[in-house]
């Protein structure tokens, strides 16, 4: 259910209505600057926070929603967009550090913050840089009290496609609880028609507890499914 940001006392009262009628996702603007409101750090969001919070519902975050690309987008020679389409998950890195860096999560600890089709890879080197600049005198994060991985591995929760390398970066960075496998249908990076295929080869190995979680206890987790 989309909720909009414009009016808190509408959007808290969406939310409660929502809930009573059994709906399992929220989404929020991603970039609340682009519909001209403040950043989630902002104090007029913390009604709604807590009402989202009380309802268990996540906040979805969908990657392909940056107008920033649109000029990129009007200058793209490649079919289908292709070279815009190549930024969008590296693009989410704003909000990431949003909700991770400036506080949002240590005020609304029961918050679940859910990353739409970003990918893993990136994420995993992202949230290094973060706990690193956070460690190092000259940078301050006045906003949190740990690590920002502490509030990643607290509430942010990614979904992938289809990466090489995507269990290796759950259990050494991200957390195996943190992940979830998507298909992606029916858009052309899906896996569809062969994602048995797909899933077998990415998890071929590992832990059987570990790849039920990827596939799909965490997301019904998540979704209270």
């Amino acid at each position: 259910c989309q909720v909009p940001i414009h009016d808190i006392d509408f959007a808290v009262a969406e939310v409660q209505r929502v809930a009573a009628a059994g709906c399992k996702s929220l989404q929020l603007p991603v970039f609340p600057s682009e519909v001209g409101q403040p950043d989630y750090f902002d104090e007029r969001y913390d009604r709604l926070f807590s009402a989202i919070a009380e309802t268990g519902m996540p906040v979805c975050n969908h990657i392909g929603l940056n107008t920033a690309l649109n000029q990129l987008a009007d200058r793209d020679p490649v079919p289908r967009l292709a070279w815009t389409m190549s930024c969008m998950p590296l693009s989410a890195c704003e909000a990431l550090g949003m909700w991770l860096l400036t506080g949002p999560l240590v005020k609304h600890p029961d918050l679940k913050v859910v990353f739409v089709e970003p990918g893993l890879g990136w994420i995993s080197w992202w949230l290094f840089i973060a706990d690193d600049l956070q460690a190092r005198q000259g940078y301050d994060f006045p906003a949190i009290q740990h690590p920002p991985s502490h509030y990643f591995r607290r509430n942010v929760y990614l979904t992938f496609i289809d990466e090489p390398d995507a269990y290796r970066h759950a259990v050494e960075r991200l957390g195996v609880d943190n992940v979830m496998w998507s298909s992606d249908y029916p858009h052309p990076v899906s896996s569809w028609p062969n994602s048995r295929a797909v899933v077998n080869r990415m998890f071929d190995g590992i832990p059987a507890a570990d790849r039920q979680k990827i596939v799909f206890g965490n997301a019904a987790r998540v979704w209270n499914l």
